[in-house]
């Protein structure tokens, strides 16, 4: 199964950068500013398929943060 993982927002930048997980591997595919950037990301490495699951617990793992939050509050 592959997860997802969204980082807490990187220190002095907006975005958080996503990692995907499989049984063989993990790697990080770039830094998200926002749900659309996130499911181009996941697109772009041929997982599809998650516009309704991103509030998944099984499926995106949301650290620190919740979903759908792309910067630390001020």
């Amino acid at each position: 199964m592959t997860l997802v993982i969204v980082e807490p927002p990187v220190p002095g930048e907006h975005g958080r950068r996503v990692i995907v997980r499989c049984p063989e591997a993990e790697r990080c595919i770039g830094i998200a500013h926002s749900d659309q950037e996130l499911l181009r990301l996941l697109e772009k490495v041929g997982l599809t398929g998650y516009e309704n699951d991103l509030d998944l617990p099984g499926a995106v793992e949301w650290r620190e943060l919740g979903p759908h939050q792309w910067e630390r509050p001020s």
